[in-house]
């Protein structure tokens, strides 16, 4: 979608969601690591280490 304008929302300095155009992106966290992501495409989990590295997802 180029062109279009991303705006994203934050709960305490942690990203959430994220709307562009037509898509909405959620962001699922705990303890500030990133375990899940869901849109209306997909949804997928995510294995990361201490340092907050993607190593798995799993859709």
């Amino acid at each position: 979608m180029a062109g279009t304008i991303a705006r994203s929302f934050y709960q305490s300095d942690t990203l959430v969601s994220e709307i562009q155009g037509a898509e909405h992106v959620r962001f699922l966290h705990r303890d500030r690591q990133l375990l899940a992501t869901q849109s209306a495409l997909a949804t997928l989990l995510i294995g990361s280490d201490q340092q907050h590295s993607v190593l798995h997802t799993v859709s």
